[in-house]
This record gives C-alpha cells, structure tokens and sequence, in this order.
C-alpha cells in the first residue's frame, strides 16, 4: 500500500522472501513497485551509514560448480528460499 512505511515493507521483504512488491492503491489499481534497489536509494541518501559489512552479510553461502545445470541451480534455490 501506498502508505506502508519503509520498516512494514521490509519486514515483508523478509518475512517473504521478497526482492519487491507492486503497490497498490485503495481500489487495488496499480501505482507503481517498490524493490530492495529503492529501499537502498533510499538507505543511501541518509546521513549516517556507519554500519559495518560484518554485521550485516549472509554468511551461509551456497555455491555451484560449472557442470551445475541451470536446472539443478534452480531447484536448489527454490529449495533453499535463496
């Protein structure tokens, strides 16, 4: 919804798993989508970024090696909500 706030949109993000969302207005009609690259925008333009990568990286990272299909790749992260 238009007048979610930022935090009510990132806890959906992650309670979903979600990289965006469209938002709608009060009569379900499109108006336009929010991504995570709007909510870095919008991180960016603040003062205070004093934050430190550690604190904030996935650290359980799964990787593939070159005879991995595209398919296998994708059922693996369909399986793992990556």
């Amino acid at each position: 919804k238009e007048n979610s706030t930022l935090k009510q949109t990132i806890d959906l993000f992650f309670e979903n798993s979600l990289g965006g969302a469209p938002i709608v207005d009060k009569n379900k009609k499109i108006k336009g989508i929010i991504t995570e690259r709007d909510l870095l925008k919008y991180l960016y333009s603040q003062e205070k970024l004093d934050g430190h990568v550690k604190d904030y990286m996935t650290t359980c990272v799964f990787t593939a090696n070159i005879e991995t299909s595209i398919e296998e790749a994708m059922r693996i992260m369909i399986e793992r909500k990556i």
